[in-house]
């Protein structure tokens, strides 16, 4: 079934505004309300319905007389750390589930932006003989996962939903202790957009990396098991490099340069203040107790900065 212009506005317009809305500084003049992670203004008006002990929450406007409506489905939650099979699991709960229709919509390619992995999907369905227009999109990371699903049969709810998404804010991880991030923000392109954040700079990557990477490891987690996760902070060129040189060798682990580490360096490590030159950053970590000191180079593409080498600070001449 072919989409009428009018719906692929809907679309268009929702899709632009998903995928940037989280990384550009808001303005809020309205009551701002929260949702685990999730700052946003509720949209003036509407119909709000919580939903239970779930850390979701439903707004819905609608006309009776006209059949037209929209709902926007709001969800914060802990995160299985893959995003696919997380955006298939929403989808069917929200799409199949709910308005009988095929587990098979249209998605935009996957992106990365400051640690967060972006994926958003759409369908036109017709429901209750009217076209209706579904779009769910998530935001997976640092351990989180969010989620908005609208479903809407008229164009004419297009700006309200677009206020109620741009409003959102996520709360960002607790900064690491004694490091000296800063709060300048990153300019980067996506796309043919372009984004403010301070979660692209590069100290914000290797504190995400890091501690997801300690993580991992304090738990018994193969974090390179999990491709999706190594892919939002990593080159293609250090994951094929790692990922081949895995457990092919006893010597000192290669992102930590120790022998030994501890889950108490989780979110208690330093992070230099990087040295930018062009599409390269290098800084320096610092991990407690003196076990070891690393030098880390990222390189920066399409506006994403991304770990390319990791080195052991007294080698390297740090």
């Amino acid at each position: 079934m072919r989409a009428s212009k009018s719906s692929d506005g809907i679309i268009l317009g929702l899709f632009v505004t998903l995928m940037f809305c989280l990384f550009i500084p808001q303005t809020v003049f309205c009551q701002t309300e929260k949702l685990g992670i999730v700052n946003y203004t509720p949209p003036k008006g509407w119909n709000k319905i919580a939903k239970g002990n779930v850390d979701a929450v439903v707004f819905y406007e609608g006309n009776d007389k006209t059949g037209t409506f929209c709902i926007i489905t709001l969800g914060a939650f802990p995160s299985l750390e893959n995003p696919d099979k997380e955006f298939d699991s929403f989808w069917n709960d929200f799409a199949v589930k709910e308005y009988k229709t095929a587990a098979n919509p249209q998605r935009q390619p996957q992106q990365s932006i400051g640690g967060w992995t972006i994926i958003v999907g759409g369908k036109k369905i017709k429901y209750k003989g009217r076209d209706t227009t579904l779009i769910l999109t998530i935001w997976s990371g640092f351990g989180k996962t969010v989620s908005v699903f609208v479903s809407v049969n008229d164009k004419s709810y297009k700006t309200q939903v677009e206020a109620f998404i741009e409003s959102i804010k996520l709360d960002t991880p607790p900064p690491t202790t004694g490091s000296n991030i800063q709060s300048n923000s990153a300019t980067g392109k996506f796309g043919s957009m372009t984004y403010t954040s301070a979660q692209s700079s590069p100290e914000a990557v290797i504190k995400a990396f890091y501690n997801g990477y300690i993580r991992s490891t304090g738990k018994g987690v193969d974090p390179f098991g999990k491709r999706s996760t190594l892919k939002r902070h990593l080159t293609a060129r250090l994951i094929k490099e790692q990922v081949t040189a895995h457990e092919a060798s006893q010597d000192a682990d290669y992102f930590l340069r120790s022998p030994q580490y501890f889950p108490e360096w989780e979110n208690n490590f330093n992070v230099s203040k990087p040295v930018v030159k062009g599409a390269t950053a290098t800084t320096f970590v610092t991990f407690p107790d003196g076990y070891s000191r690393v030098k880390v180079t990222l390189r920066k593409a399409a506006g994403v900065w991304k770990i390319d080498g990791v080195q052991d600070a007294k080698l390297s001449g740090g």
